[in-house]
């Protein structure tokens, strides 16, 4: 069975169309992009991290978020929303996730320290323009050196 449709049985859900539709056409800058704010593979590209292309890992991903409990630093058990779909990581811990349902906008964050979701934008094209603008050097700006 193919890893979205996997994804779907697994969320309970339909993966948004959006989604699907970002993973088709991945945007090529992303592809190439390296993490390291030197140019080096020493980080790995935003593709395997910030914004996974591959459905195969996604698929790993989110089942690894529902792996089990998340002690909150309260002691409660904190187990990860249904209808959270994650889509990438931070490098740090923190999960970048969307919402199936639609109830949430954009692309939240998950942080693992404190046990929250915070928005990082306001919609899925948004997340994936602060990622260009973040890891992926402007062909037009001369300053750009990776």
């Amino acid at each position: 069975m193919h890893p979205l449709r996997q994804l779907a049985q697994l969320v309970g859900l339909h993966v948004p169309a959006e989604y699907l539709t970002l993973l088709q056409n991945y945007p090529a800058e992303l592809l190439a992009a390296m993490r390291a704010a030197d140019g080096s593979d020493l980080e790995g590209t935003v593709s395997a991290v910030e914004l996974i292309a591959e459905p195969e890992q996604v698929l790993e991903i989110n089942r690894e978020a529902r792996s089990g409990p998340v002690l909150k630093p309260s002691g409660e058990e904190f187990f990860w929303p249904q209808q959270l779909i994650v889509i990438g990581e931070s490098g740090t811990g923190d999960y970048y996730c969307i919402d199936a349902t639609g109830e949430h906008d954009g692309v939240l964050l998950f942080e693992h320290q404190p046990v929250e979701f915070a928005q990082v934008s306001e919609s899925l094209d948004d997340f994936v323009d602060l990622l260009i603008e973040n890891f992926a050097p402007s062909t037009n700006d001369p300053a750009a050196e990776r």
